[in-house]
């Protein structure tokens, strides 16, 4: 066939010719992954070229190294093309929205796996806002240390934008070892340095590839 591809930059998926398209050269899936306690719930996979940088369109991205960020009540930003509503349609343009980072007690009256560090839980109290299917894979992105990080990856969730039923999200700052053994050392830097990441590599979900990756 003709291989499977990344497509970075997109906006509009009904532009054919938004964004970058490059070759998949491997796919390294978490060896832990548990789909019943959705732990390890990541991949990289390398690219056969890098992504040409250009501003505002593609940018490494700052991955979250804090362990105390984010923090219970913290307002961060998903985004992704996914399903508008609980089985509903996709959406062709990039949506987004914000959303509050959850305690693990009240997220574990949800779910019956464990909430786990390796987890983030994030929805609100009132409903209508969150990730739905095909959205995983999607940042989870929030401000820590005056910087925009990926803290997040859309894992799973019960439905989409129930009222006080948070979605989860995998915890990057707690496999950011396990994502640098894998792929290299991530050099991070200041905000007004630059923005650190793994030249060649993406990670994801292992949930996430397809809603990630365009076949």
């Amino acid at each position: 066939g003709a291989g499977t591809y990344v497509v970075a930059g997109a906006y509009d998926l009904s532009n054919k010719r938004s964004g970058q398209s490059v070759l998949i050269d491997r796919f390294i899936g978490h060896s832990g992954y548990d789909e019943t306690t959705m732990l390890n719930d990541i991949a990289v996979v390398k690219l056969k070229n890098p992504l040409k940088l250009k501003s505002n369109e593609v940018e490494k991205a700052v991955l979250n190294t804090n362990g105390n960020c984010p923090s219970t009540g913290d307002t961060c930003t998903v985004t992704g093309w996914g399903d508008t509503s609980f089985e509903g349609s996709p959406s062709d343009v990039r949506l987004k929205c914000s959303i509050r980072v959850y305690d693990r007690p009240t997220c574990q009256r949800s779910y019956r796996f464990t909430i786990t560090n390796s987890h983030i839980c994030a929805g609100t109290e009132q409903g209508g806002k969150d990730a739905c299917q095909a959205d995983s894979g999607g940042p989870f992105i929030c401000s820590c240390g005056n910087k925009q990080v990926v803290a997040g990856i859309v894992s799973c969730g019960i439905g989409c934008g129930n009222a006080d039923v948070p979605g989860v999200y995998t915890n990057v700052e707690s496999y950011i070892s396990w994502v640098t053994g894998k792929a290299g050392t991530v050099s991070t830097r200041s905000a007004t340095g630059g923005a650190s990441g793994l030249r060649g590599w993406l990670f994801l979900p292992m949930l996430g590839l397809l809603a990630t990756v365009v076949i």
